[in-house]
This record gives C-alpha cells, sequence and structure tokens, in this order.
C-alpha cells in the first residue's frame, strides 16, 4: 500500500498510532514517536491492544481489526474485571 493523495498537513501523534510510509509496512509508534508529522495514519491501537502487541517477537504476524471507541472501552473493563490492572 502506498500514500498516492497530495501531502499531508502535520497533526499531532498519539501513542499508538498506526502510520504507513511508503514501502506500506506498517508502524506502530509508541513513546519515543515524535510528536507530529510523519506518514499518512490508519488511526491508533487501543491500550490493550498496545499492551498485546509489547509481548509479540520481532518478525511476528500481526493483525489489526478496526474497533469503534465504545467497543474499545468495553474489551478494556472486560480484561481489567478478569485480570486486574497489574
Amino acid at each position: 500500500m502506498q500514500h498516492q493523495g497530495k501531502p499531508m498537513i502535520s497533526e499531532g501523534i498519539p501513542w499508538g498510532a498506526v502510520q504507513v510510509p511508503p514501502d506500506g509496512q506498517p508502524i506502530v509508534l509508541l513513546n519515543d514517536r515524535q510528536t507530529i508529522g510523519g506518514y499518512p495514519q490508519l488511526g491508533a491501537l487501543t491500550p490493550l491492544a498496545l499492551a498485546r502487541l509489547a509481548q509479540y517477537l520481532p518478525g511476528a504476524v500481526v493483525r489489526l481489526r478496526p474497533v469503534v471507541q465504545e467497543v474499545a472501552h468495553r474489551e478494556q473493563v472486560e480484561y481489567l474485571r478478569r485480570f486486574g490492572s497489574r
């Protein structure tokens, strides 16, 4: 996948943002991310998805699915209810 549109305006980069550079391989940005700019953004991972992603080994295949905020919140609450805030 390559961005073929007009140049993008710089915007803030949230923790967990998913950017797509020209090579088409998505990048998930964490604590060491830049504050603005970068490549086109597809969205951002939820805190629970970021916690899971952090456990993967380099080179692992990762599949992302879109989720609306209400569902993400419900999944987070259910996870914390079951496993606590460790």
